[in-house]
């Protein structure tokens, strides 16, 4: 995209990745290229100037269309909006072509000149992404663009992930973001913490990294703010080793210290007595990780824990825990299902009637599931067309999740398909592919090449 200062801009699009063409009835692109027939030039603070089209705009944007009305014998708009990254031509890109204009680095400032110019379908589709893109990889960078673009609802977003997502983040991070934010992260309700002293340390952390206690700037944290940050911290709960080193940090308030104590003793000598009803008291409840599903990218609960909780290359599952076992094996290892490898790889059990397939999440671990993947091999014969999917938390009692008479969803080579599920509230740690009938061609081998889960994560 090629911008000239001080001038009218002369606009040539690339089609790199940037750019995602979808279908629209009126495709007013060669006009904007070729500034044919334009009755307006929209001026910029930075000296930016577009030749643009007020009825093609007034359709899209209630702000250009109460600009226009106002002033219809005018020609040159002065727009009262900073554009430092130059991204409007990708406005004015998605308003006369429709095209989908946003990527990882656009989306935050596309989103406030979404609202600026109140163009509801570019907020909208802007919206959409964000919601859809923002895990732990990146939660912390959208934060920050969000702050300094002054994106409400998408930091609100950012900071319920964060907190949900807190002991998979690296703390290196959270130094980056500032203090009432932070706060705000280790003060939400669903903070998913593991052991207090890794909040303990996170905190620690951010204060030297940050020389909260060495600034003497005005706008920097006081020690009462300090001591707030270290007040969401759970002291009852430490190991006795790890109470002994904070009780050296002399920046933790002792008088939060005694009380943790005398609480934790008072669960002791005093087992009756109620402890009052102070969050910092009390148990954290379990909180669990969403991971969502958003097509057939075989991205689940699985991928998840091979990657680390999505921070890593992934691993071979089994490394993690996850086991697999099939009631018996023709083909291939059960063990296959889990792994992703370039190519295809298929596993068969025996032709034995009510053959099965049981997925072992591991110690510690649970799921209430909302959706799951099956995958048939490299074969269009012996595809799965009547089973149960289950869940049990001691690989016995099986509970049926969902039931599939003569379901003809799976079919061709390696092609995934996904089911949703509907009204489970309970978490399992097995699950379980049951065949309950005969396969596409009327035998017992339950044949699949791959497995994937979605919905909350628990893990202990």
């Amino acid at each position: 995209m090629t911008v000239a200062a001080g001038k009218s801009t002369d606009i040539s699009f690339s089609t790199g990745d940037n750019f995602y063409s979808t279908e629209r009835g009126n495709n007013f692109l060669l006009f904007l290229r070729d500034s044919s027939f334009y009755d307006a030039i929209l001026q910029f603070p930075d000296g930016q100037r577009y030749q643009v089209h007020r009825l093609i705009l007034s359709y899209v944007s209630d702000y250009f269309l109460k600009l226009f009305t106002q002033h219809p014998n005018r020609t040159v708009f002065e727009v009262q909006v900073e554009d430092r990254e130059r991204l409007f031509p990708l406005v004015l890109h998605f308003v006369y072509g429709g095209d989908n204009v946003v990527n990882q680095d656009t989306a935050i400032q596309l989103l406030t000149m979404a609202e600026t110019f109140e163009i509801s379908k570019l907020k909208s589709l802007v919206g959409q992404f964000l919601v859809s893109s923002i895990g732990t990889k990146n939660a912390t960078s959208i934060l920050l663009r969000a702050i300094q673009y002054d994106a409400p609802d998408i930091k609100a977003r950012c900071i319920n992930v964060l907190a949900k997502q807190f002991c998979y983040v690296d703390p290196q991070e959270f130094t980056l973001l500032p203090y009432k934010v932070f706060l705000h992260i280790i003060s939400h309700e669903q903070l998913n913490v593991k052991e207090e002293y890794e909040l303990y340390r996170i905190i620690s952390i951010y204060i030297k990294t940050n020389k909260l206690l060495e600034s003497t700037s005005t706008t920097s944290p006081t020690m009462e703010e300090v001591t707030q940050l270290y007040s969401h911290v759970r002291y009852r709960f430490m190991t006795y080793s790890q109470l002994e080193e904070v009780v050296e940090d002399v920046t933790v308030p002792r008088d939060i210290l005694v009380e943790d104590g005398m609480t934790r003793l008072a669960a002791w000598e005093a087992p009756n007595r109620v402890v009052p009803f102070i969050p910092r008291l009390q148990p954290r409840p379990r909180v669990s990780v969403s991971v969502e599903y958003k097509g057939d990218t075989g991205e689940g609960i699985i991928h998840w824990i091979a990657t680390g909780c999505g921070r890593d290359l992934r691993q071979d599952p089994a490394t993690k825990g996850i086991r697999v076992k099939a009631s018996s094996v023709e083909k291939g290892e059960p063990g296959d299902l889990i792994r992703k490898k370039d190519s295809g790889v298929e596993m068969w059990t025996m032709d034995v009637p009510s053959s099965y397939i049981t997925i072992d999440l591991g110690q510690g671990r649970q799921v209430i599931p909302t959706c799951y993947t099956l995958v048939h091999c490299n074969y269009n014969n012996d595809i799965l067309r009547t089973w149960q999917f289950q869940g049990s938390n001691e690989e016995d009692n099986w509970m049926t999740l969902s039931k599939h008479i003569n379901d003809d969803s799976l079919s061709g080579k390696f092609v995934p398909h996904s089911w949703p599920l509907t009204g489970v509230t309970k978490a399992f740690r097995y699950f379980r592919i049951l065949q309950t009938g005969h396969n596409s061609s009327n035998r017992n081998f339950l044949v699949l090449s791959s497995f994937e889960i979605y919905g909350e994560l628990f893990e202990d």
